[in-house]
């Protein structure tokens, strides 16, 4: 009468309820034979036990299947029990297919979204995503990566260690705080550190340091986009100070041309880059400072070496000295503390912006699941590339 794809059972009626959910009543096709704890075939019906148990949504209806069968008593040992039904979780309240299709979806649905979906408790949603993190936890096999990406991200009013496979695309690891001794220590148990070729990161000196202390001699690269970034800062300090002496019209249409001054040139459009032209002309007391924060991001551009790189810093220095500006003196003291990580990137020519990407995904994680214990943020974001859906069909 309906098939449901549960071929252990036999349903008799579909009735829905007052929220218009699905109830199945069902009969145990395979009764059993005998007793499971001793095999004795000499067993009778004890007592009528029916089961209510919860399925998949059937067209976003809930489910919910009530098992008519038996208790079975052995009259060789006493022992008592019921049907062994294999579609049905251990607890008897939940299908098997339903407990793995909420395991998958943790890793993309907060508890509260999948609770609500399926008509069950958070705590139960939570429980079984911890014991799906306990058997992946078992699986899971760390590895060095050839390019490791140290970051962090911004957490529960502290900031996480973020460790990320930067050729694989994914995180490997996070820790509860950035500070030296917690990464030297994860650096220190990594397996086979000796496979790590590069390490990137941005500019903080405890990250610095531990990789000094435990890698040794692999070198460490300063992401690129942080310097430039540090760059940009500069600049907008020096819009920010410029603005201030000028007439509120001017200082709003300073305002609005914010974009122009930090946008890489050659990612303006024309019309764009004819507004920066009449602007720069209206003030020109902008025009040295922009052209040397191009002139600097041009060494990345059009650099092919490290020691190109390294001249072109050199003529960028005297460039500022020649033309009198002070405004990237705190820039050239900051490049000067970080020279060798930051030109070590023509050499080993990687970024952290894959590390950033996946530091954007915790973040939505998080946002998403306000309250998140850091074990449970940890586990979603560690194990999430286990659990990625595959793409969609293409020839």
């Amino acid at each position: 009468m309906f098939d449901i794809g549960l071929p252990e059972f036999e349903i008799t009626n579909r009735t829905t309820n007052e929220d218009n959910d699905y109830i199945y009543q069902a009969e145990v096709k395979m009764l059993p034979v005998e007793c499971p704890e001793c095999g004795s075939a000499h067993i009778v019906k004890h007592k009528k036990h029916d089961r209510m148990v919860r399925d998949l949504n059937e067209y976003e209806h809930h489910v919910g299947i009530i098992i008519h069968g038996h208790r079975y008593q052995c009259k060789n040992c006493g022992n008592t029990f019921g049907e062994d039904l294999k579609c049905v979780d251990k607890s008897g309240r939940l299908t098997k297919r339903l407990i793995s299709k909420i395991k998958l979806e943790c890793f993309d649905k907060t508890f509260k979204m999948i609770a609500d979906e399926y008509g069950i408790s958070q705590p139960s949603v939570k429980r079984l995503f911890e014991d799906y993190v306990d058997e992946l936890s078992k699986s899971f096999t760390l590895d060095s990566p050839q390019v490791l990406g140290i970051d962090e991200v911004h957490l529960h009013s502290q900031y996480c260690g973020v460790f990320v496979d930067v050729l694989g695309q994914k995180v490997i690891e996070m820790t509860e705080n950035r500070n030296k001794e917690t990464v030297k220590k994860f650096l220190a148990l990594l397996p086979n550190n000796h496979k790590i070729q590069c390490v990137t990161m941005d500019m903080w000196q405890p990250y610095k340091d531990a990789v000094i202390d435990v890698l040794h001699d692999v070198p460490i690269v300063i992401d690129k986009f942080h310097v430039v970034k540090e760059l940009n800062k500069a600049l907008e300090d020096i819009r920010r100070t410029l603005r201030k002496d000028m007439e509120k019209d001017k200082r709003i249409s300073l305002k609005n041309m914010q974009f122009l001054f930090l946008t890489g040139g050659e990612n303006l459009t024309p019309r764009q880059s004819k507004q920066l032209d009449f602007l720069l002309e209206i003030y020109p007391q902008f025009k040295t400072p922009y052209y040397l924060k191009e002139a600097f991001r041009n060494i990345y551009q059009f650099a092919e070496t490290k020691e190109e790189a390294e001249k072109m810093y050199t003529n960028w220095v005297q460039a500022n000295k020649n033309e009198d500006c002070h405004a990237y003196d705190g820039f050239i003291s900051t490049v000067a503390n970080w020279h060798t990580e930051i030109f070590n990137y023509f050499n080993n020519r990687y970024t952290n912006a894959q590390t950033e990407n996946l530091n954007n995904v915790i973040r939505e994680i998080h946002r998403a699941g306000r309250g998140y214990t850091f074990s449970v943020l940890r586990a979603k974001v560690l194990y999430r590339h286990i659990t990625t859906k595959k793409g969609k069909f293409s020839f």
